[in-house]
Order: structure tokens, then C-alpha cells, then sequence
């Protein structure tokens, strides 16, 4: 299924900007709280009292409520007249009698007339290349599109995502740093239960490409005639911007339209929506920094097993017997061969070539061993006494997990600016987003493998995995230039061209 998206070179200059959409809500400050509404407001079957509903975007990503009225703790429902909508009524969760609750999720009616979905992407990095935007006076590349199948997906950068987003390091607080649009390619009418579908699917393959959670937040849907007809407020799953790992490079925007179609081409599946989002999941969650880096090898390690059952089990119909008795290393290399993915141990990672003396050790049968070891050890210290075995073991089952989690949807053909792009194959991460670099590159990260058939610019990345708590990036990930030429030679990481 091609992929039809826009991607120009560093040095091409925009020639026709264009104007972004109009959030709807607003950027507004980090952390800053977006008000949905305030005026009268009916609480179940109660009389009207001032009241006031808004996103929180600082802690968790949750849509709240109060009102100058006493109620019942518990579910209630909440009347009062949207704009351009008119009168609704949604449910909502009482937690204090003094009038205060929560949202667990609610639209303000159901609309089967739809041509746009206007959306405020939450915590999302910037993606380059991308195409002309103009806003004040000032021309920037804030546009990223593609159109998977049916549908046309938009999302346009707010002028001032850099400085926003510094402002987001090291605190709690979330941002809407990104206004999205979706709308079906042909301009058709589609329904709002298949718009919060296909929300739904786009964002776990972002989030999955990105490491970290992003969050498609206060969805707002237009008839032809441009008129508002349909709002979504709910909780959303979302990551402090900083403080994951991705192994998608962000300024290779065509890479991620070739892993959203490949995501929502499986979405529209009913067998193959189950997979990839159990899959992604378990791979974001192992991103996460704030988790310990033994439970993030048992997050990785757990949706491998799930994949290799529903694979063998479920889908080739392997007995369940037959498929407990195999060792799970031999499962795992199972995976990872029939897939065509490299099993030996990266020369990166050697520290897991000392877990165990076997001369035919390999990746599979080191990750199992070392999760063994974390959970049964023979002495509290065993896995611990290898130095840096448990952050190598972390990163290789991530490695697995990732391609094995790109590899149903690897066979989708994808176009971009007329030449083939490659599913990425590699997972090499790297510390949350970059920044725009302010002078020519001269030196490439030595581990970082080619994700397309042609060849790859080189991507600046310095890889700091502590055993515990948050990583850390490098003070001097963003200072080392690019090579202007440069030598290749095979990676057993990946066993594609890499470049040095």
C-alpha cells in the first residue's frame, strides 16, 4: 500500500508555505490547564450552579470538573449547553461532595457527518524534514503527513515547540505541542466512533516509534459546512516528554508514515489490532526511564513469550503442550529466525557474552538465562556481578522486541518522495528528542545502523543506560558533527550497512 508523504532534503528550501491549522483550544503554556467549558451546570437531577470542565496537563493527562453545588460521591452525569453542539449530557464521577470529580470519558454526541477531526497532540518531538509552515510573519518546517489507506493524517508543529518543550525537562507538566488533522483522503463522511478508532491505532504507533506515551487529546470533528458537531473529552495515557528511549529517528519523518501505515493497516484487523497493541505497549512500557532496568527486561521478555504464543500457538496451531515443553530461548530464536533477524550477540553488548562459558552462545539464550537469573538467582548478586549485563540484556531484548514488532507490518510496500523507504531496522535508541543542530555534523554515532536500502544520514546519539532510575543523555550528545564522507561495513546489530 504506498504511502504518499512529503520529505525534502536539509538544504531544499520550502517554496509554498502554507498556513497550520487553527487549534481549537489554543497551545497555551506548559502545563497550563485548557477550560472546556464554564457556565451553568446541571449534577445528575440537581438545579444549576456555576460550573467549570478543563483538561489538566500537569501530573495526569485527565479531563476534571466542579461546581458551586453539594452532590453524592460517585457516578453522576453532567447537563449543560455546549457551544456550536447545544444541550448534552455526559457521564461523569463525583470524588468530593463539594462538587468536584472526573471524566472517565465522554463525547458530546455521537455524529455520523464528519469530514475533519481537528486534534491537539500531546508531549509529541519535533519531526523533520517537514513541510513549510507560516505563522506571523515566520516561515518554519512544522508540517508532517502521510495517508495510510483511506485516510489523510496532518500534524502541524507549534511555532515555538523547541522553547516549549525545554521548558517541559525535568517536570511533570505536559504540553500541546502539535495541532493534528484527520480526514479521509477522498473527503468522504466518516462516523466519530471511527474517528476515536483510528485515533486510537495512531496513537500506539506513535507512541511505540516515539518510546513514549503521546497522546491524541481533545479531539474536535466538523461537518462539510465547517460546523462543530462532535467533541471527545477523556484521559489520556501520556509520558513527561523526557525521560524514555526511541529508536526512531525523528529527522526521518518518512520512516515513521511507513510504521503508522504498517500500524494502521494490522489496526483495521480484528486479530491483527489485539497483537500490535499488546506489542507496543509492552515496548513502550519497557522504554520508560522511570522504570528499574530488571523490570523493563521482564516487560520486553513477557510480550516476547506472548508473541511467540500467539505466533506457534494460536496462529500455526502448535499444541499448547508441545509449545510449554520448548525452552523459551529456543522460542525466542524461533522468532527471530523466521523473521530473518540476526541472533548472535551484538560485539556492543558484550557483556552478555560472559553470563554464561557455552561456545555457542547467543542473544536468545543469554536474555533468557538473565531473566532466569534476576528472578531465581543462585545467590542475590549473581546477575549483578557482570558489569553492565543487565543494561546489555535490557537493550537487546528491546532490540528484539522492536523488530519483531515491525515485522508484520514489514511486507507493507511504502513510497516517499519517489524512493523506497524502509521499515527502520534497527534499535539503536537514543535519549527523548533532538534539537535542531546550529552548525554543520562532522562525526556519526559508530552504532548507529542504516534503516533504508539506499543508505542513511548518520544520526548523533550517545547511549547512557544506568542500571536504576532515569537515563541520563550526554551533555555532549548534540556537539559531535557529521562526517561528510564517510567508510561502511556490516554491524552484527542489525547485519545491514552501517555507517562510521
Amino acid at each position: 500500500m504506498p504511502v504518499r508523504c512529503s520529505v525534502r532534503s536539509a538544504g531544499e528550501q520550502p517554496d509554498h508555505p502554507v498556513t497550520p491549522i487553527d487549534p481549537v483550544y489554543g497551545f497555551g503554556e506548559a502545563g497550563a490547564p485548557i477550560t472546556l467549558y464554564r457556565g451553568p451546570l446541571v449534577i445528575g437531577s440537581g438545579k444549576p450552579a456555576e460550573g467549570h470542565i478543563w483538561l489538566r496537563l500537569s501530573g495526569d493527562l485527565e479531563v476534571l470538573w466542579e461546581a458551586d453545588k453539594h452532590c453524592a460521591l460517585g457516578p453522576t452525569t453532567l447537563e449543560f449547553s455546549c457551544p456550536s453542539i447545544g444541550e448534552v449530557t455526559i457521564p461523569a464521577v463525583a470524588t468530593s461532595s463539594n462538587g468536584f470529580g472526573y471524566l472517565p470519558g465522554a463525547e458530546t454526541r455521537a455524529a455520523d457527518d464528519l469530514t475533519r477531526v481537528a486534534v491537539h497532540w500531546v508531549n509529541a518531538p519535533m519531526l523533520l524534514p517537514a513541510d513549510p509552515l507560516t505563522d506571523a510573519g515566520k516561515v518554519f518546517a512544522g508540517r508532517w503527513k502521510c495517508e495510510p489507506g483511506s485516510w489523510r493524517i496532518v500534524l502541524d508543529m507549534r511555532p515555538d515547540h523547541g522553547a516549549c518543550t525545554q521548558g517541559l525537562r525535568h517536570s511533570p507538566n505536559f504540553a500541546v505541542t502539535q495541532i493534528g488533522s484527520l480526514e479521509r483522503a477522498d473527503g468522504s463522511p466518516f462516523t466519530s466512533a471511527q474517528a476515536v478508532d483510528v485515533l486510537l491505532g495512531l496513537q500506539a504507533a506513535l507512541s511505540f516509534a516515539f518510546g513514549g506515551w503521546v497522546a491524541p487529546a481533545l479531539p474536535v470533528g466538523f461537518n462539510a459546512e465547517g460546523t462543530r458537531t462532535w467533541e471527545h473529552w477523556a484521559p489520556w495515557r501520556c509520558d513527561p516528554f523526557y525521560g524514555h528511549m526511541r529508536w526512531l529517528d525523528t529527522y526521518r519523518s518518512g520512516d515513521l508514515a511507513a510504521v503508522v501505515t504498517g500500524f494502521l493497516t494490522l489496526w483495521a484487523e480484528p486479530s491483527g489490532r489485539d497483537l500490535i497493541w499488546r506489542l507496543s505497549h509492552h515496548a513502550v512500557c519497557a522504554s520508560n526511564g522511570a522504570t528499574t532496568t530488571e523490570a523493563r527486561i521482564m516487560l520486553a521478555q513477557a510480550a516476547l513469550e506472548y508473541l511467540g504464543w500467539v505466533t506457534y500457538v494460536l496462529e500455526q496451531g502448535r499444541a499448547s503442550g508441545t509449545h510449554r515443553r520448548r525452552e523459551a530461548h529456543d522460542v525466542l530464536r524461533d522468532l527471530l529466525t523466521d523473521a530473518g533477524i540476526p541472533t548472535a550477540i551484538p560485539a556492543e553488548l558484550n557483556a552478555l557474552r560472559q553470563v554464561l562459558d557455552e561456545p555457542d552462545l547467543d542473544g536468545p539464550r543469554a536474555l533468557t538465562w538473565l531473566r532466569n537469573r534476576l528472578v531465581h538467582p543462585k545467590d542475590a548478586a549473581e546477575p549483578y556481578r557482570i558489569d553492565k549485563a543487565v543494561q546489555h540484556g535490557w537493550l537487546l531484548s528491546m532490540q528484539h522486541l522492536d523488530l519483531l514488532t515491525l515485522r508484520p507490518s514489514a511486507t507493507t510496500a511504502t513510497t516517499c518522495g519517489g524512493s523506497v523507504v524502509a521499515l527502520p531496522t534497527t534499535a539503536n535508541r537514543s535519549h527523548g528528542p533532538r534539537q535542531p543542530p546550529n552548525e554543520p555534523e562532522t562525526r556519526p554515532c559508530p552504532r548507529q545502523a542504516d534503516i533504508t536500502d539506499t543508505g542513511a544520514l548518520p544520526r548523533r546519539c550517545r547511549l547512557r543506560v544506568p542500571i536504576r532510575g532515569r537515563p541520563r543523555p550526554s551533555s555532549r550528545m548534540h556537539q559531535r558533527p557529521l562526517a561528510t564522507r564517510h567508510r561502511r561495513l556490516t554491524m552484527p546489530l542489525t547485519g545491514k550497512q552501517a555507517v562510521r
